[in-house]
């Protein structure tokens, strides 16, 4: 537990050393066409739930891992009004890297959350966010990555204003479909 509290400081920490870096990411995220969420093995989940944080946002977004295309052939309809968000926790994959430095040479705006600056993504990004993933037991620890995405979509959602608040008001009547989910009593959304 101490660990995984150390990876969220840390992450926290990390965040906090630019607070430009925020605003320049919620700017590009709310000027893109669509945001690209991508992740290869276990960087595909924290992906997989910003992609699902946009949806509830009512913004455009689209998830890839690799299935039955490759990374390189999804990257085929990212455009350069678009936006692709990249999870890369060691060990780094070469088909995400060479996806990624295709996508940023059409001129696409390019942000990782990955461990280190010395991850081969960096190198084609501009919007570069810094988690801890410390584990003893397992190659990466995933709290620093959820933290970002808990952090980054909540600092969206308060600067999109209005129409944020309204997303989120849609998801919580959803959320409230007994057709679908049991109640839950005191539901904040």
């Amino acid at each position: 537990c101490r660990l995984e509290q150390a990876n969220i400081n840390e992450t926290y920490k990390n965040f906090n050393l630019d607070l430009s870096l925020l605003d320049k990411f919620c700017e590009t995220v709310k000027k893109s066409d669509a945001v690209y969420c991508m992740g290869w093995g276990i960087s595909a989940l924290p992906a997989e739930w910003l992609y699902t944080r946009f949806a509830e946002l009512g913004l455009k977004s689209v998830l890839m891992r690799r299935g039955s295309l490759s990374l390189t052939e999804q990257a085929r309809g990212i455009k350069h009004n678009d936006m692709l968000i990249v999870f890369e926790l060691p060990s780094y994959v070469i088909e995400l890297t060479e996806a990624v430095k295709k996508i940023s040479s059409g001129g696409t705006s390019v942000a990782t959350i990955t461990d280190s600056a010395a991850a081969p993504v960096c190198s084609y990004s501009k919007l570069n966010f810094y988690v801890s993933d410390q584990s003893p037991l397992f190659g990466s620890s995933l709290i620093g990555s959820m933290f970002a995405v808990h952090v980054l979509t909540s600092v969206l959602a308060n600067k999109m204003g209005t129409e944020g608040k309204n997303a989120l008001e849609s998801q919580k009547e959803n959320l409230n479909d007994k057709r679908v989910y049991y109640p839950s009593y005191g539901l904040r959304y």
